[in-house]
């Protein structure tokens, strides 16, 4: 059995222009399209969409302020905030047998890429 190496990077070449509430009004404006029904553990049922996109902008949201903590520095040890040349990167991760290795890798890889773009991340 073998494993490979994973990781989730959020990067940005202007780390003091990050604006999460750019990114809040973004996971705002998703649509049910937008979302990875694997990333959640949801299945959609076109009975429901509403609520079911309703629960995944709250768990957004949620995620999102877990996240801007560790962006601002406070990093849990499966986290690193590193300077690569002029690219300030957040780099979460590990091998990839069973789960996500790790939780912070969980909430960087389902926060939508939308909201992410919207805050400033990967210009």
């Amino acid at each position: 059995m073998g494993a490979d190496l994973i990781l989730a990077h959020w990067w940005t070449t202007k780390p003091e222009a990050i604006d999460f509430d750019k990114a809040h009004k973004a996971i705002e404006a998703i649509t049910i399209d937008e979302i990875d029904e694997d990333d959640w553990a949801i299945e959609f049922d076109d009975s429901d969409e509403a609520e079911a996109l309703a629960l995944v902008q709250e768990r957004a949201h949620a995620d999102l302020d877990e996240m801007i903590p560790i962006w601002e520095g406070m990093l849990p040890r499966d986290v690193n905030l590193c300077d690569l040349g002029p690219v300030t990167a957040l780099i979460s991760g590990g091998m990839t047998w069973g789960d996500d290795p790790t939780e912070t890798f969980t909430l960087m890889n389902r926060i939508p890429e939308s909201a992410l773009r919207a805050a400033g991340f990967f210009e």
